[in-house]
């Protein structure tokens, strides 16, 4: 064995190896006026707190089978899936509203097929709605992760546009049993883009969907009457070329959330953090040698190897209406280095009472103490 494997296996062994994928769930939040709405995972809940004290003002339960799909105008919107009893029928995807949480409205439905997988939907104003695919969404020859879709005197989401995701290569392919890939439909070009897991942020009329993995953004204004996508990369190092998954890109986003002044905060990690594997382990790395398989894979020594030689924790600004990321400091308190893989799986961060930014690995912030939020484990939803 050579002594700079022994060595990494030394220094692996000295901080633990953890994988650092997946992150757990998004916790997507929403200012209104004074209060801050933030979805809590553990609890499948709505929470809205008076921004300056802190103080609960409502609870809004979903259940474990419901997503959250946003907050706006005093509105609670959720996803679920409705799947028939009888083996003809195909599965529905619902979009649900309330405002208290005690009546959900049915406010659309639209029925998954090979082609039209929808995982989210997001309500764009009137009868409009942004479906979001859990693979792929198909129109005539097309296909695309992204569609518009109008609703009909039914409720039925009609898909009536593909939004063109600013790709170098086509996102769909056509079916085949031959690979994976092809099994689910999706160009093997893109297999890192989204397996890190996406965030979809809103502020005003402005939705973003982040890819975590990649940092790719794509930015939608709602308040257009043609909506389209507008991709913008947190990295532009980060190209097309990364995302086929050999070799693996390293995290990118750990957090995003909008701020009160209509902006959106991106804690990241560094361009050269992200593509650490494919500068230092553009082909697998011999290691077969290694007794424990936990250890022989490329993907585990990038892991470590990058947290050990790009170990920043950046900050950025999006601009939705200018689409350009502005590098930003690091929030008083927040340490500028990451230390153990557990931070970065771990990582997310949040708005006190007193306007500060706090977040896993905080400190101090300043006048404040510092206490993670929670909320009650609801089991209730709509239905």
């Amino acid at each position: 064995m050579s002594l700079r494997l022994m060595w990494m296996l030394a220094w692996i062994s000295s901080v633990g190896l953890a994988q650092v994928f997946p992150k757990e769930e998004p916790r997507p939040i929403y200012w209104s006026s004074n209060e801050l709405v933030a979805y809590e995972p553990l609890a499948h809940a709505f929470v809205m707190k008076g921004f300056k004290d802190g103080s609960v003002k409502a609870q809004i339960d979903l259940g474990s089978d419901s997503k959250p799909a946003g907050f706006s105008d005093g509105v609670y919107w959720a996803v679920n899936k409705l799947s028939s009893t009888k083996p003809a029928d195909k599965p529905i995807k619902r979009i649900l509203s309330t405002r208290d949480g005690k009546e959900w409205k049915l406010e659309g439905w639209i029925p998954l097929t090979e082609d039209i997988d929808v995982d989210l939907i997001q309500p764009l104003g009137g009868d409009r709605f942004l479906l979001m695919a859990f693979t792929r969404i198909r129109i005539g020859e097309r296909y695309s992760r992204f569609a518009l879709a109008t609703r009909d005197g039914e409720k039925r989401l009609v898909p009536d546009r593909l939004l063109d995701m600013g790709l170098e290569k086509p996102w769909g392919i056509p079916r085949t049993e031959g690979s994976l890939a092809g099994h689910f439909g999706v160009n093997p070009a893109y297999n890192e883009l989204f397996i890190g897991g996406y965030s979809i942020l809103r502020s005003g009329t402005f939705l973003a969907v982040v890819s975590l993995r990649a940092g790719y953004v794509w930015l939608l204004d709602a308040g257009r009457e043609h909506p389209t996508l507008e991709l913008v990369r947190v990295h532009s190092g980060v190209k097309d070329a990364f995302l086929a998954g050999e070799p693996h890109l390293e995290h990118c986003v750990l957090d995003a959330h909008p701020t009160s002044d209509g902006r959106f905060l991106f804690a990241t990690r560094s361009e050269r953090a992200v593509i650490f594997g494919a500068m230092h382990h553009p082909k697998p790395v011999d290691i077969t040698s290694m007794k424990d398989p936990i250890f022989k894979t490329d993907r585990a020594v990038a892991q470590i190897l990058s947290l050990r030689d790009e170990p920043d924790l950046e900050w950025y600004e999006l601009d939705p209406m200018a689409k350009t990321f502005k590098s930003v400091p690091s929030p008083p308190g927040v340490p500028e280095r990451l230390v153990k893989p557990e931070e970065i799986k771990g990582f997310r961060f949040w708005f006190t009472s007193k306007g500060h930014v706090a977040c896993t690995l905080s400190t101090y912030v300043p006048g404040e103490p510092v206490a993670v939020p929670g909320a009650k484990k609801a089991v209730k939803g709509p239905r």
